[in-house]
């Protein structure tokens, strides 16, 4: 960003005042591309989005200054979303919203509010069992929260992610690792298996070590709150994209007896690349790797798409990669469109598409996550 803090503030009103309906309008579209009914997805959205701004604003900082600073304009920030369509054995299979909660406080009080707001909402569907899950976990990984208040509010510590089902929802948690909890990440995985009833002996040190390569950066853990006895846990690294091929047999042999199914993962990653233009990409990827006690470790891998690059070229490729696979685009098409109506120049993100992730394929085709986010 170039301009001044007062010349950012001027542009970034101007989508502000559109925020709230450009996320519904993707809600909407979300929902009709994965054949869920529109208008009941939207109202449970809404009703997620009351509760924790409900909680954001019980902790909310005192009103800021009329100067502008980045602390002004982050309090002037919404609730921020951002939605996660996948697309499997050649269909639209389900979507998702994920937050890190409202940003106008510290991260402490933005973490705590995203806390409070999420257990509120468990509680009121009377899913106890997920809410105790979910502070324990938090405790584990944020033992003393109040020591990060010399990061940014608009760090990301917390990211929830809500899986509408039916009226109701499923629970997905990230937690970064990296903001200097007090607990080292080792400690961290093994507290967050036990308590998660995953028995598997060194499985988690076995990953460490094999994937901690010296271009690593281990970046946190993801967690799905209600997948009961099967639960995995995912560990996240980030690598320049220039390390494939040195990751490629590392992640065959944690693959063991499934290593032709990794094997087949890259593959499908490396026919994916050949439809981007490298200056959409960034140089970072991410390896998420899921842990379980029943199966072998599972391997996903994302590629960011740059902030700057120009909106139609990333969008076209990717329409173009799912078309030659057999996949739906309108649905995505109307999404993106929505998330970016009516904003010609972002200040944060200049279009929607944040971020592609493919894991192994089903039904013959490869599975792929698409990130999106509004424009700001």
């Amino acid at each position: 960003m170039k301009a001044n803090p007062r010349e950012l503030q001027q542009r970034l009103g101007l989508h502000l005042g559109t925020y709230d309906r450009r996320v519904e309008a993707a809600v909407r579209a979300l929902a009709s591309a994965t054949r869920q009914p529109a208008e009941a997805a939207l109202a449970h959205f809404r009703r997620c989005r009351a509760t924790l701004e409900a909680a954001a604003n019980r902790r909310a900082p005192a009103a800021p200054s009329a100067e502008p600073s980045a602390e002004n304009l982050a309090a002037q920030l919404p609730t921020l979303f951002e939605f996660v369509l996948t697309l499997a054995e050649r269909q639209n299979k389900g979507f998702a919203f994920l937050t890190q909660g409202h940003p106008s406080g510290t991260l402490p009080e933005n973490m705590q509010a995203l806390l409070e707001g999420v257990t509120e909402l468990e509680l009121t569907a009377e899913r106890g069992a997920v809410a105790g899950l979910l502070i324990d976990l938090f405790r584990l990984h944020f033992p003393k929260p109040a020591a990060l208040r010399d990061f940014s509010g608009l760090a990301l510590a917390l990211l929830v992610g809500f899986v509408p089902t039916g009226e109701g929802h499923e629970l997905k948690l990230y937690f970064n690792t990296r903001l200097g909890t007090q607990r080292g990440y080792r400690e961290a995985v093994s507290g967050t298996l036990a308590r998660l009833g995953i028995d598997a002996p060194g499985l988690a040190e076995r990953v460490l070590d094999e994937l901690y390569t010296d271009e690593a950066v281990f970046y946190g853990t993801g967690v799905d709150l209600d997948a009961g006895p099967d639960g995995r846990l995912k560990l996240y690294f980030h690598y320049p994209r220039t390390a494939l091929a040195e990751l490629a047999p590392r992640l065959e042999r944690l693959g063991g007896a499934e290593g032709a199914t990794t094997t087949e993962l890259l593959r499908d990653l490396a026919n994916l690349l050949r439809y981007f233009d490298a200056q959409a990409l960034t140089d970072t990827m991410e390896i998420a790797v899921a842990l379980s006690a029943k199966a072998a470790p599972a391997c996903k891998v994302t590629l960011f798409c740059r902030a700057e690059s120009q909106r139609h070229s990333a969008q076209d490729s990717l329409f173009t990669y799912l078309r030659k696979l057999g996949y739906p685009v309108e649905g995505l098409r109307r999404t993106l469109r929505a998330l970016a109506q009516g904003c010609a120049e972002g200040v944060v993100w200049e279009h929607a598409l944040h971020a592609i992730a493919l894991e192994p394929a089903t039904g013959g085709s490869p599975r792929l996550n698409v990130y999106l986010h509004p424009v700001l």
